[in-house]
């Protein structure tokens, strides 16, 4: 079984704004730890003020992970929640219709 990849992931201002404080090296080792487990699924070990840090982050980036495959296994693909779809209307012509995605994420 091959491992997923992803490509991107949400990071949120409050992470850069926790991290913003920290001397230089270990902004750059929590920044590294956000986009390892963000990505990768994989975790780093880190020390001081930036394990505490990360320790706040982690529970977003795990809830926004489970998101991400929810909607890929409901959907057959990688798609945005919340995008818009084309659908044919009852006169045949294709239109555009806004999606709202209210969904409850277990």
């Amino acid at each position: 079984m091959t491992k997923e990849i992803r490509d991107s992931f949400i990071i949120y201002r409050s992470f850069i704004e926790a991290a913003r404080d920290l001397p230089k090296i270990e902004r750059v080792d929590l920044y590294e730890a956000i986009f390892d487990l963000a990505l990768d699924g994989k975790e780093n070990k880190l020390n001081g003020l930036s394990a505490t840090i990360f320790k706040v982050i982690k529970p977003n980036i795990l809830a926004n992970t489970k998101r991400y495959k929810f909607v890929g296994v409901r959907s057959g693909a990688k798609t945005a929640v919340g995008c818009g779809s084309k659908v044919t209307a009852m006169t045949g012509s294709p239109a555009f219709i806004p999606s709202l995605s209210i969904a409850w994420w277990p």
